[in-house]
């Protein structure tokens, strides 16, 4: 019976990390903040670390985009406690890192978080994780108004991405105009 109530336990936290991930892509951050904080209830229980570190990886996120940045820190700080712990060799420590540059980015600072992505990304190997850093430069870049930096860093994001293609696109053709590349128009317009 104990088994079975795991189980069923188990099941109601996937689908709260489920119900979340919803919320976040409908921009209902709160309700997907409380969705996170059950779900992680029951890992806790169940010592599950992995699923802890990626709730407190989304939990931060919405806090960020609800300007809460204490508190979008204190989850990041947390998953990254829980990384260490865990796996401290996990590409986890990548979005808690970029994560943590766009917070600070969004907060005014400049120069700390650029620094820390270009030296992200110059030290990945991976394409796909280059390709997440690349995205964060090119907004940061593209936010500071240095236009041939940011193409160039959202053209290294544009890669086999569907949530990135559309914004990559859209950043590329608007620069392109500016700049009155028609190469680039051509390009990624028809997207």
């Amino acid at each position: 019976l104990q088994s079975r109530n795991n189980e069923i336990a188990h099941f109601n936290a996937l689908v709260y990390v489920r119900l979340s991930d919803i919320l976040y892509w409908l921009d209902v951050y709160e309700a997907g903040i409380e969705c996170l904080e059950k779900a992680n209830k029951i890992f806790e229980s169940e010592n599950n670390q992995r699923a802890l570190i990626r709730n407190n990886i989304m939990i931060a996120m919405m806090y960020g985009h609800n300007y809460d940045y204490d508190k979008s820190f204190k989850h990041l700080n947390t998953a990254d406690s829980l990384l260490m712990d865990y796996d401290k060799d996990s590409p986890l420590k990548y979005d808690i890192e970029r994560i943590k540059a766009s917070i600070l980015f969004e907060m005014g600072y400049y120069e700390e978080p650029l620094s820390r992505m270009l030296n992200q990304y110059n030290s990945l190997e991976s394409s796909n994780l280059k390709m997440e850093a690349a995205g964060v430069i090119g907004d940061i870049y593209y936010s500071l108004g240095i236009l041939d930096s940011a193409l160039y860093y959202y053209e290294q994001y544009f890669p086999n991405n569907k949530f990135s293609k559309i914004h990559s696109a859209n950043h590329i053709i608007e620069i392109s105009l500016q700049m009155g590349n028609d190469a680039l128009i051509t390009k990624y317009a028809p997207l």
